[in-house]
């Protein structure tokens, strides 16, 4: 049976995939605070159009469908 031996290389590769991980995740968070706040500056004026409201799929337009045979 193999004993264990401590290998440096991977080691320190294992730390650096951690800490961009770490890293990613904070600014992902940051992000997230960032865009709740200006959402709040803005009052929620914007709102979301409703899905399809208005408007064709896109892949029908390009097809050239016309919206009644939809």
């Amino acid at each position: 049976m193999r004993s264990f031996r401590f290998k440096l290389v991977p080691f320190i590769a294992m730390l650096l995939l951690v800490a961009v991980g770490v890293a990613a995740g904070r600014w992902q968070t940051g992000r997230a605070h960032e865009k709740g706040s200006l959402v709040g500056q803005t009052g929620g004026r914007r709102r979301r159009r409703a899905a399809g409201a208005g408007r064709r799929p896109r892949a029908r337009r390009r097809a050239g469908i016309p919206p009644a045979c939809a």
